[in-house]
C-alpha cells in the first residue's frame, strides 16, 4: 500500500493530485514509517517546487513544514529538515507564478 501511495505522490502533476497524495501519505504513513519518509518526502517536494508553479511550490512548502513539525524533534534529523525547507522556499521564490509543468 505504501508503494502505491508513494508512487501517486511522486507522479502528482497538479495541485489537486499533490494535495490528495500528500494527505494520503501524511495521514496513513507518517507515524508508521517515521523520519525516513519525511526526509524522502522533502526531497520529492524540492523537485516539485523546482519544476511547478509558485502555487504548487507554496503547497510543497506547506506540506514540508507540516511534515517537519509533526516529525519527532530528533537532533539527527533537525538539521536535514531545516536545510530542505530552506531549499524548497528558495525554489518557491524563484518559480513562475502561472501554470504548471507535468512531471510525466
Amino acid at each position: 500500500m505504501l508503494k502505491i501511495e508513494w508512487e501517486n505522490f511522486r507522479r502528482a502533476d497538479n495541485s489537486i493530485d499533490l494535495v490528495a497524495a500528500c494527505n494520503s501519505l501524511h495521514t496513513n504513513k507518517i507515524n508508521e514509517v517515521g523520519h525516513a519518509i519525511v526526509i524522502t518526502q522533502l526531497a520529492v517536494l524540492e523537485n516539485l517546487a523546482r519544476i511547478h508553479s509558485r502555487q504548487v511550490a507554496a503547497l510543497a512548502i506547506t506540506q514540508a513544514i507540516w511534515a517537519a513539525s509533526t516529525a519527532v524533534a530528533d537532533s539527527e534529523y533537525a538539521d536535514e529538515l531545516d536545510r530542505r525547507l530552506k531549499v524548497v522556499e528558495s525554489y518557491a521564490e524563484s518559480s513562475p507564478t502561472v501554470g504548471t509543468q507535468s512531471t510525466r
